[in-house]
């Protein structure tokens, strides 16, 4: 995406760029939501097939951390958009200071809690590092943020539900073609 992107960056076509940010990253949050919802579905079967009893835990692990990534897959266009304005510096920074503040926080919950507050450790600092905070970031270069976010809400919020109550191949076909 980033040479359509450049191309719209060089020609300072600001509403190009939010049109290219919005669609693709709708695009790419549903292909990873529906690995994240196979993961959800399939994975406990998946872990205990691969790895044998005994490692349960890695499933519900790995579940709270790749649900702290959901923000992350909604955003996921914003790099190649910051990249092509030349204002991908300010990103990198303020995912320098989340991923310092996450290995404390790690550490404080893991002492309590185990491997469960790391793991909602990670989970916690991803959405406040990519969620919110670059979220910010990508709203001050004026890629339309608030008009993005609400339209997830009303477009997939209903489709996400029903996949977790169905967990059935139809609810994945209907989400997939809306």
């Amino acid at each position: 995406y980033l040479p359509a992107f450049s191309a719209a960056a060089s020609s300072n076509n600001m509403p190009k760029i939010q049109k290219l940010f919005q669609e693709t990253g709708k695009l790419q949050f549903r292909v990873l939501l529906l690995f994240l919802g196979g993961f959800i579905f399939l994975g406990k079967d998946f872990i205990q097939i691969w790895l044998g009893a005994g490692y349960e835990r890695c499933f519900t692990l790995t579940s709270i951390i790749l649900a702290g990534f959901l923000p992350d897959f909604m955003l996921s266009a914003g790099l190649p958009a910051a990249q092509a304005l030349n204002k991908h510096g300010k990103r990198s920074v303020i995912l320098l200071i989340t991923s310092i503040l996450a290995v404390l926080l790690e550490i404080f919950l893991s002492y309590r809690y185990d491997e469960y507050g790391c793991a909602c450790a990670i989970s916690i600092m991803l959405f406040l590092g990519y969620g919110i905070a670059v979220g910010i970031y990508y709203s001050k270069l004026g890629l339309g943020i608030k008009k993005y976010i609400p339209s997830f809400d009303e477009k997939y919020a209903g489709k996400i539900l029903m996949i977790n109550n169905s967990r059935d191949a139809f609810g994945v076909a209907h989400f997939l073609l809306g």
